[in-house]
């Protein structure tokens, strides 16, 4: 049976048992720099360059439509963790990748710059799924903390890209591996 995460008819539902894949936009969707990393060339082909919306502030975009397919294989609760917000959906997610909406997992912003780090806290207390968060910040916002300490229960899996070159296909193969491993359980 398949529970309902989020209820607006848009926005995919999927059962409660896929491992929920938390997603960053710049860094690994999105690799940064003036040029593209030959690294990032040799495991995508990526579309020229565009830019975000005036709502999003003209930003530089690099996406690979093919990371995109290899990402929606895994068949996870894919849910945004950007400061892209719901413009994540609208400059990649539908243009790009052609994806459904899916949710973004947001937390309040406070004075925190490791909000996201928060959010993951947060999701990991609840009992749940395994969670796979992909941010070239993980270990930026790990800075004095303790793996174990945030994830006691063993359900997270961290993929940190190199800002400019982004996700690579190792990454997407160690993610498929992962993905296959927890839900043979």
């Amino acid at each position: 049976m398949s529970d309902s995460i989020v209820k607006d008819s848009n926005i995919v539902n999927k059962s409660i048992a896929s491992p929920i894949l938390l997603l960053d936009v710049d860094g690994v969707l999105n690799p940064i720099g003036q040029m593209l990393h030959p690294e990032a060339e040799a495991n995508w082909a990526f579309n020229d360059v565009f830019y975000s919306c005036d709502e999003s502030g003209n930003w530089p975009l690099r996406i690979s439509p093919e990371m995109g397919k290899a990402i929606r294989a895994f068949g996870c609760d894919i849910r945004w963790l950007t400061t892209w917000h719901d413009l994540a959906h609208k400059n990649i997610g539908e243009p790009v990748f052609g994806w459904p909406k899916f949710p973004v997992q947001s937390y309040p912003r406070m004075s925190s710059s490791y909000w996201k780090l928060t959010a993951v806290r947060e999701l990991l207390e609840e009992e749940g799924p395994h969670v796979i968060w992909l941010d070239d910040d993980i270990e930026q916002f790990m800075i004095g903390e303790e793996l174990w300490e945030l994830d006691p229960h063993n359900r997270l899996m961290t993929v940190c890209p190199n800002t400019a070159i982004g996700l690579t296909k190792d990454d997407i193969q160690k993610i498929k591996n992962f993905v296959e491993s927890v839900t043979k359980e």
